[in-house]
């Protein structure tokens, strides 16, 4: 079974960080707290996410149960690099799957669902090597 854990992307503060909790409510706007380092200090905050508004400071991004050969978990917005190939792959979601999507120099393509890509692949030959974001 898969751990469902999720980082969140601070747009404002330029600064990724662990999700801690969630909190919904039928009356409010999904809140989400999100543990980060600022100035060497770790800050607990509270977000709220989705807004219809536009104010969304937070892009949640999920763990895909998977770990790159460093054992670094891999998560939703992850670039990767194939160390056999020295393809450069992003991870993202279509139609409910994890897919990568491989850059071509001019634009990121939908390459294959990563449902369809044993784990071993991951841990023998792919490495984080950055994410969208930062």
């Amino acid at each position: 079974m898969r751990n469902i854990k999720f980082r969140a992307w601070l747009k404002n503060e330029k600064v990724m960080g662990e999700v801690t909790r969630f909190t919904f409510s039928k009356s409010q706007y999904p809140f989400v707290n999100v543990r980060f380092k600022r100035n060497g200090k770790t800050i607990d905050d509270g977000f709220y996410f989705e807004q219809e508004d536009g104010y969304d400071n937070v892009i949640l991004m999920q763990f895909t149960g998977y770990h790159d050969k460093n054992g670094e978990e891999i998560y939703e917005g992850d670039i990767i690099r194939d160390n056999n190939s020295n393809n450069v792959y992003y991870l993202g979601f279509v139609r409910g799957c994890i897919t990568l999507f491989i850059y071509n120099n001019t634009e990121w393509r939908e390459w294959v669902p990563v449902c369809k890509i044993e784990e071993q692949v991951y841990r023998e030959n792919f490495e984080v090597v950055g994410n969208i974001y930062e």
